[in-house]
């Protein structure tokens, strides 16, 4: 099917089947809002001096987590880190969303790179999504060692750190995937 047509009062709105590139995206949009949602709302709890509503038992306990050493990194609180990390992921991804595939950096910024630049060599939506690749994974061996804290080290675990590190693993593989498709030219 190339294409859907919905007729809507004095309209015909025509949808196109969505390429696997802008579902690999979509993915990224998706679980970067609710990244957004989850390291926002644990920012905001911060600045409050709350602590999150979380069940405590032998391993969950939120308070012991957010409250410890770890959950700093100089006068920063890594759950803005964690909300600005997604806030990127998700403007990349809008961003990669929108534009041409085949429209190129240099394109974009004019003739600044046109010296060092081979023509089409390296396309904006590329380097965007390179971008988000690297990010994602360091966003991943972020989450690893913040697992490995709760775990190991803090000995409690923080739901809303957990929620967090899933969707950093999910980012990440979905990143991997697409960068595997595009090996493969199956995009």
């Amino acid at each position: 099917v190339d294409q859907v047509k919905i007729a809507y009062s004095n309209y015909i709105i025509i949808l196109k089947p969505m390429s696997l590139r802008r579902k690999f995206i979509l993915v990224i949009l998706v679980f970067g809002i609710f990244g957004i949602l989850d390291a926002g709302y644990l920012t905001m709890e911060h600045y409050s001096n709350e602590i999150p509503p979380c069940s405590t038992s032998i391993w969950v306990d939120c308070g012991k987590v957010l409250k410890s050493t770890y959950a700093m990194v100089g006068p920063i609180p890594v759950s803005l880190l964690g909300l600005a990390y997604y806030s990127t992921m998700v403007g990349l991804a809008i961003v990669r969303f929108m534009v041409d595939r085949e429209m190129t950096f240099k394109d974009v910024l004019w003739k600044l790179l046109e010296k060092y630049a081979r023509p089409r060599a390296l396309t904006l939506e590329k380097m965007l999504f390179y971008v988000q690749l690297v990010l994602s994974g360091t966003g991943a061996l972020f989450s690893v060692y913040f697992v490995y804290l709760q775990l190991g080290v803090i000995q409690a675990i923080c739901v809303y750190c957990m929620v967090s590190a899933f969707m950093s693993f999910i980012m990440f593989g979905t990143m991997v995937t697409e960068y595997f498709k595009l090996q493969k030219n199956t995009l």
